[in-house]
């Protein structure tokens, strides 16, 4: 179970602790003195074209992603945090060459799966209470471009990422090490969490 106290005001997690999908709103015009309904679809950022806009460690979106990578490690489930991986549709963008679904799901995702289950056991093997205090970017990011690691777009990319969190509401701080995140459209997404393999 994971606990949210703190941390960055806006950041609202659902029920599952997933972060708030990326949503646009229409709304048609009235043409009499009933409201038409508002309509909410979800989109995919991963459909989305990349920008070069830098993310930020203090983006409520960020938090939430981090704080549903810390309720996978916490509950040993890591399907959890798969809405908080980097989006598939934004890896097929990114990477040149052939294989790339195939590479996301059985390399990347199985890794990140993996790591969870691997960090579960290490910090919370009861699934107790892990309290999410927060999430930092502390080392620099990089703007990764085109021909780099066999990409074809481009990304920011900064290693190290924490997640601050305690065993308890009153218990000390501890930190967590994300080794890898990367940016689609200005925001971060974990990638790897404790290997590049």
């Amino acid at each position: 179970m994971l606990v949210v106290v703190g941390g960055v005001a806006g950041i609202s997690l659902s029920s599952t602790g997933q972060p708030p999908p990326v949503a646009t709103t229409s709304t048609t015009a009235p043409t009499s003195t009933t409201l038409p309904p508002t309509t909410t679809t979800t989109v995919d950022p991963g459909t989305l074209p990349q920008t070069p806009a830098k993310p930020s460690a203090t983006d409520p979106h960020f938090q939430a992603r981090m704080a549903t990578v810390l309720s996978a490690i916490s509950s040993g489930n890591p399907n959890l945090a798969h809405p908080s991986f980097f989006p598939l549709a934004a890896y097929l963008q990114t990477k040149s060459g052939g294989g790339n679904d195939q590479d996301w799901h059985f390399r990347l995702l199985a890794n990140f799966d993996r790591d969870v289950r691997l960090l579960h056991q290490r910090l919370d093997p009861t699934g107790g209470h892990l309290v999410f205090l927060g999430a930092e970017t502390p080392g620099p990011s990089v703007w990764i471009t085109p021909g780099v690691e066999e990409n074809k777009g481009p990304y920011w990319r900064t290693l190290n990422a924490t997640i601050t969190y305690r065993f308890t509401a009153s218990g000390p701080p501890r930190l967590q090490t994300v080794l890898c995140c990367i940016s689609w459209r200005g925001e971060w997404y974990p990638i790897h969490l404790l290997s590049f393999t």
